[in-house]
């Protein structure tokens, strides 16, 4: 439904119709929720007091969330000065993620979206620790990583970054094809930034005490990128 909007994008682009899966109409496996990569996406809707059997706002929220042991969250109640804070949380954020205070529900599901860029930089030719920066030759910045290997010898790395993000040290065909001779690939990604206020965001979207105070708070949310459904 979206496909004409987007094409006029991309003028003289060749874009593919959408078809309808093949397997559409199959019986869903009953037990697909424990294949490895299930759980992507998410699901979120709010509804208002006039639709809604008790007359009050009511919102629901799926994660898609696959099931795993231990579980990635958990419900938890949190008690701030403002008042109590109860819903699903990350064991060590001092957030609740998706939940409700005395005023306003909140559901999170993950955005979609092209919030990262691949960064060619080029080497400098006879020394491999220096790159070409917005002011010429730039020393990488590096620092040294150690992994520990079960029964074998841990394993020492060096890892470089560059003004645009961290080097990517191992490139898949489809990056390989597009990095020239003498050059790495960086990511420059916003969830690198520097100036990430996505937790104070979190933190004031528990305070908030209705939609508008919800909606200024999120404002400051840089990554990841995410879908925020509210009630109040």
């Amino acid at each position: 439904m979206y496909l004409p909007t987007y094409a006029s994008l991309f003028p003289g682009a060749r874009l593919g119709t959408p078809e309808r899966r093949r397997d559409a109409d199959a019986p869903r496996d009953p037990f697909s929720f424990l294949l490895p990569g299930a759980g992507f996406g998410g699901n979120a809707f709010a509804a208002e007091p006039q639709r809604t059997a008790a007359d009050g706002p009511l919102l629901a929220n799926d994660l898609h969330v696959g099931l795993t042991v231990p579980s990635l969250f958990y419900l938890a109640r949190l008690q701030l000065q403002g008042g109590g804070v109860i819903g699903a949380t990350v064991p060590g954020l001092p957030l609740v993620l998706s939940g409700r205070n005395p005023r306003l529900s909140w559901g999170i599901t993950p955005l979609d979206l092209d919030d990262a860029d691949i960064a060619i930089e080029e080497v400098q030719p006879g020394n491999p620790d220096r790159y070409r920066g917005p002011q010429g030759w730039t020393p990488f910045q590096t620092r040294t990583e150690v992994i520990r290997v079960l029964d074998a010898p841990p394993r020492t790395i060096t890892l470089r970054d560059t003004l645009n993000g961290p080097v990517v040290p191992g490139l898949d065909p489809g990056l390989r094809d597009v990095t020239p001779i003498g050059h790495v690939a960086a990511l420059r990604w916003t969830g690198l930034s520097r100036q990430d206020t996505t937790m104070t965001a979190l933190m004031g979207l528990m305070r908030a005490q209705g939609a508008d105070q919800a909606g200024r708070a999120l404002a400051g949310v840089v990554a990841p990128a995410l879908n925020v459904t509210l009630a109040e």
